[in-house]
């Protein structure tokens, strides 16, 4: 994940091959992979999905539904970093868990697959718990991984944003289930 973080481009949206056989990034998806052209700040990626999503709301009418996402729009300037507001922007794959990594017989990594709709994309896209050490139960596993991921983001990047991310998002997870439990 770290590799994969590193690599960073000017723009929010899908990695994509141009004609010339380039990597480049001209266009973006959202809910329900509706296309759109590429981001340049990440308020205003998640400013237009946030409105998108209020407007499908709308057409279906349900009040409760409705006010969710005019919540989300409104919440958009309280949680985009300013100083990540710009980019550079790093590449995420969307379904990056154990089944689509791929490992020798000593369980050194050698490839991942599954790269449909891998994006540049904002930081704080990263917000989010990691799968296999979400639930309340694994805490120690969770501290011990963070732990894990923090040392090797430093040693790397001489900076831990991810492994910030990620703790908060298992955090905010773990407050929203007891509540919800």
């Amino acid at each position: 994940m770290l590799e994969l973080c590193s690599l960073r481009w000017p723009k929010i949206g899908l990695l994509q091959e141009t004609e010339d056989g380039v990597l480049g990034i001209s266009t973006s998806i959202i809910q329900e992979y509706y296309r759109f052209s590429a981001f340049s700040t990440s308020t205003e990626f998640y400013t237009f999905r946030a409105e998108h999503f209020l407007a499908r709301k709308i057409e279906a009418g349900n009040e409760d539904w409705i006010t969710y996402a005019w919540l989300a729009v409104q919440a958009v300037e309280k949680f985009v970093l300013p100083e990540w507001v710009h980019g550079p922007f790093p590449l995420y794959h969307f379904d990056f868990n154990c089944a689509n990594i791929l490992y020798d017989e000593n369980y050194n990594i050698t490839g991942l697959i599954d790269w449909s709709a891998v994006s540049a994309m904002p930081l704080e896209s990263f917000l989010q718990p990691i799968d296999d050490v979400q639930r309340p139960m694994w805490e120690e596993d969770r501290k011990r991984f963070l732990d894990i991921f923090e040392e090797v983001e430093i040693s790397i990047n001489g900076t831990a944003p991810f492994a910030r991310f990620n703790e908060v998002g298992c955090l905010l997870f773990l407050r929203r289930s007891s509540i919800v439990a």
